[in-house]
């Protein structure tokens, strides 16, 4: 929804889901080993920056509901870690079977 509509309402919900991961992976990533838990702080530290930036941009804009909300990620910050994925779709078949 956001990439179509990059405004504000879409944003805060996007920020309410990453407050949730980072919460479970607060709590619960340190039960993984190896490259699960390496991809969960690769996450944790990519979500910790996109917090930082969007509490930027929401305390210089003040936006409404409606207003274009697009931010960048800073340079030489954490980028997504996509492999995050692959390896928790790994681990659930490991549980599986």
């Amino acid at each position: 929804m956001y990439k179509a509509e990059p405004v504000y309402l879409h944003a805060s919900n996007i920020r309410k889901a990453n407050a949730a991961q980072i919460k479970l992976l607060s709590e619960y990533g340190g039960l993984f080993e190896g490259d699960l838990r390496r991809a969960f702080l690769e996450l944790l530290g990519h979500l910790d920056v996109w917090m930082e930036q969007f509490h930027h941009l929401r305390d210089k804009l003040h936006p409404g509901a409606k207003t274009e909300f697009i931010f960048e990620r800073f340079p030489g910050t954490q980028p997504f870690p996509h492999q995050v994925k692959t390896l928790i779709e790994k681990e659930l078949e490991k549980t599986e079977e």
